[in-house]
């Protein structure tokens, strides 16, 4: 995963909002405090906030998509890859949830789910 850009949204507050990319899929992710720099490779997952209607999916690509132009909220598919962590994967960007993954979902599911926000720390 690699910083492709940084937007403002305080400089002296260190909050930006950064695009962070991995070849064929992006995301908007929140930032603060922003020490990052573009090109920069990410080491540690994206933090997931607020996500909702958690299921396996019946599509068979990944995706993420930013719900509303300017926001941070996405509607993700992605690869279920750890319990413990509650690690997903789409393509190369890996993320962590915050909350409560539902029973049933096997390691290796394709899973469907909305989120108000994303992090990288």
């Amino acid at each position: 995963m690699r910083v492709e850009y940084i937007e403002w949204i305080s400089r002296e507050a260190e909050e930006a909002e950064v695009v962070v990319s991995h070849g064929h899929f992006s995301c908007r992710a929140f930032s603060q405090p922003c020490l990052l720099s573009v090109g920069q490779v990410l080491e540690q997952p994206l933090h997931v906030f607020g996500a909702k209607n958690i299921m396996r999916s019946a599509a068979e690509e990944q995706s993420i998509e930013l719900q509303v132009e300017g926001g941070l909220a996405h509607k993700v598919t992605g690869i279920f890859k750890d319990s413990q962590s509650k690690r997903i994967i789409v393509g190369g960007i890996e993320m962590v949830l915050d909350d409560y993954i539902p029973g049933g979902l096997q390691v290796g599911d394709m899973i469907d789910f909305e989120c108000a926000r994303i992090d990288v720390w």
